[in-house]
């Protein structure tokens, strides 16, 4: 017995298998574009729990490279500003150094006015800002480090008026620099060092470096009792100001293992962040290839499952017109 399907039930047939043509094509054009299954929860039978533990731990992840890459900015501005300070200090020294061996008064007046110089660099080192943040302030990241050099010259020159020899300004200085009551109060404008950031699971670091730090403010005493003789400390006293001058020379050189020392401290951090950074990378790399292997689709696969879907809709599409082009005489 021969069974045939009316006009209208083969229309809703053909419309029914379009349909579902069109959605398998839509599906499909969505996988191969994003890599990804459409459906993911039908495809993973509703069970989302790796798939989420996955996507917590990438979301942490992206977070931590966030706080990497801003630390290693940090990190890499503060080495440039040691730098800079360090190469001024080395500078500075030996023409102090040349002042206080006998030197005559021009190339005394001459090393004063380099020392006031250099003030003035050290002082703007210290006061860097990077991406709208200061560098030495600690929590302070909104405000200048220090005072700046002329005003910082001019406390210094306070602080040892009345001073008779070499000695009474060195001394004078390094109280000064010493005291929080003194220039962490007076000319320091900064803060506390800040906290530490996570740059990995279990793991921080801490630019704990300041503009106060004890070997930055021995760096600044050296370069002050050089400022100080442009200013005309210990005026009408030649061997006092030569006296000052092999001070302020010798300070910087003596100081110089104590910069290394805390550039190498900030070498150290910069080293454990491009650690934590690449551990977090390789880490992320395994966690996407894992999601990948639960909701990812292989291309290759899926695009010649949507050349088919498309060979069958445009099979549809024909079937389709040739039907809805049907008269009496095509029927006889």
């Amino acid at each position: 017995m021969l069974v045939s399907i009316g006009d209208l039930a083969q229309t809703l047939v053909l419309k029914r298998q379009n349909t579902a043509a069109k959605a398998g094509m839509e599906a499909l054009t969505t996988a191969l574009t994003t890599g990804r299954v459409a459906d993911a929860g039908g495809h993973l039978g509703g069970n989302f729990g790796p798939l989420a533990g996955l996507d917590t731990s990438l979301t942490r992840l992206k977070a931590f490279a966030g706080v990497t890459a801003e630390a290693a900015r940090i990190g890499d501005g503060i080495q440039g500003v040691l730098q800079l300070v360090d190469d001024v200090a080395r500078a500075l020294s030996p023409a102090l150094l040349t002042a206080g061996d006998g030197g005559a008064g021009s190339i005394l007046n001459g090393a004063a006015l380099q020392a006031e110089q250099a003030l003035g660099q050290v002082v703007g080192a210290l006061n860097t800002r990077v991406a709208d943040r200061s560098l030495m302030a600690g929590v302070a990241t909104d405000r200048p480090a220090l005072v700046d050099g002329g005003n910082l010259l001019a406390q210094a020159e306070a602080v040892v008026a009345g001073s008779t020899s070499a000695g009474a300004v060195e001394a004078a200085l390094e109280a000064w620099l010493a005291d929080p009551a003194g220039f962490q109060a007076d000319a320091y404008r900064g803060g506390d060092p800040p906290s530490a950031l996570p740059v990995a699971e279990g793991e921080e670091v801490q630019f704990d470096v300041t503009a106060a730090d004890p070997a930055l403010r021995a760096t600044l005493k050296g370069v002050l009792m050089g400022a100080l003789l442009a200013r005309g400390v210990l005026a009408g006293q030649p061997a006092a100001q030569a006296a000052l001058a092999r001070r302020a020379g010798e300070s910087l050189a003596e100081t110089a293992p104590d910069r290394a020392h805390l550039s190498a401290r900030i070498g150290i951090t910069e080293q454990r962040i491009a650690a934590a950074e690449a551990r977090n990378s390789a880490e992320e790399t395994a966690l996407s290839l894992a999601r990948n292997g639960l909701v990812g689709v292989d291309g290759y696969d899926t695009a010649t499952a949507l050349q088919e879907a498309q060979a069958r809709l445009e099979m549809l599409y024909t079937l389709t017109a040739r039907l809805s082009r049907l008269s009496l005489s095509d029927y006889m």
